[in-house]
């Protein structure tokens, strides 16, 4: 999709290069409809390419454009990308950030927004590295191979840059989260991860509203959401959990048709995967996730013609309740459910553990329908139930 995150993906994860022993700054800027843009500027220790006798352009494409710059004393050689988001934040060259350090999501929030930065569980300031970085006489393709930016955050390389600036539309307040490495200024938010992971902290959540006195008069930040709807509550602890998210002109669009390729993300966050969008199809790598445990029991090829198709009932809470595990449950026989027989018999105990979990439950007259299709209501009620 875009060569921005094609390239910076190979700079951060491929094991030959210099993974990490770089310089990468990245800049943000949301505006106040939720989309935005990114500029990315990355390169390398310019010392160790001419160590290796290569070039920026032999780690990235010979068309790429590249430049020298001096940052605290060091040279490196660097490119620029830039690239643009339209609701998804991860549908831009934030994925890499995602990916590489902890997912960082954008949420809508009542007149404005909340951003959530998260380190990997494999990301702390106690890590230790797989492999040892070589002594500057020894840098060589050979000594370089087996290296992950893990291993150089681990050893604390000098010369290694990793820094995100955020540029919200509002001003911005830090609400939870450690403040080592973070600094808040009217509405920017600068981010140092070297010093933020070497502070012990996890998770930093910031709020950037237009009006950050005034309270939300529906309790709801939805504008189809009413406060008094049946499913209210239950979009209100999804959304703010970050499993359901609403679209960007405001809507939570709680009476359209959840899709497979929908379900497939909500499932793996239930299931605690924070997996970025996938850049040739957002929902590619949720999807995978989902087949390869078991989740969806569809083996057809991840396009989105075959997955923006509706969900059914039966897959909608079979998925949702694998994922979510074991839980308390009631004894309720199969029996009490009137339309037992037309459940898929490879789906039908962990639905029986869905009722006996009061994860879901049957209509009026018993039925539960599993070939029906399920709204976003509906699966927010769904996800509010899991204990």
């Amino acid at each position: 999709m875009k060569k921005f995150l094609k390239v910076i993906t190979i700079i951060l994860m491929t094991s030959m290069l210099l993974t990490g022993c770089i310089y990468s700054n990245t800049e943000v800027t949301i505006n106040e409809n939720g989309s935005g843009s990114v500029k990315h500027v990355v390169g390398f220790d310019k010392n160790m390419l001419n160590k290796l006798g290569k070039t920026y352009q032999d780690f990235t494409s010979k068309s790429n454009q590249s430049y020298e710059i001096t940052y605290s004393g060091k040279k490196y050689t660097v490119g620029t990308y830039e690239d643009k988001f339209i609701e998804d934040i991860n549908d831009s060259g934030v994925a890499t950030i995602s990916n590489e350090m902890g997912l960082v999501s954008l949420n809508k929030i009542y007149e404005g927004f909340e951003l959530k930065l998260e380190l990997h569980d494999f990301i702390s300031k106690d890590m230790r590295y797989d492999t040892k970085f070589p002594e500057v006489k020894d840098i060589s393709d050979k000594t370089l191979r087996d290296m992950r930016l893990k291993d150089l955050i681990a050893q604390d390389i000098d010369g290694l840059v990793l820094k995100v600036k955020f540029s919200m539309p509002y001003q911005v307040k830090q609400v939870s989260g450690g403040t080592s490495g973070v600094y808040v200024n009217g509405k920017t938010i600068q981010l140092d991860y070297l010093k933020m992971i070497e502070s012990g902290s996890r998770e930093w959540k910031f709020e950037s509203r237009k009006n950050p006195n005034k309270v939300d008069p529906n309790n709801t930040i939805f504008k189809d959401v009413k406060k008094n709807a049946w499913y209210a509550k239950a979009v209100l602890e999804v959304n703010s959990k970050g499993i359901m998210k609403g679209f960007g002109d405001g809507t939570f669009k709680p009476n359209d048709t959840l899709t497979m390729a929908e379900l497939a993300k909500i499932a793996s966050e239930v299931a605690g995967q924070r997996i970025p969008n996938h850049p040739e199809y957002w929902a590619m790598g949720h999807i995978l996730f989902a087949q390869d445990t078991g989740l969806f029991l569809e083996k057809k090829t991840i396009t989105a013609k075959n997955w923006s198709v509706p969900a059914t009932r039966e897959q909608t809470v079979y998925a949702i309740s694998m994922a979510a595990g074991q839980q308390d449950v009631k004894e309720v026989p199969s029996t009490s459910i009137t339309d037992w027989n037309q459940i898929d018999n490879r789906m039908q105990s962990m639905i029986l553990y869905a009722y006996q979990a009061g994860i879901v439950s049957g209509n009026s007259n018993g039925k539960f329908e599993p070939k029906s299709k399920v709204t976003r209501a509906e699966v927010a009620q769904i996800l509010n139930n899991i204990k």
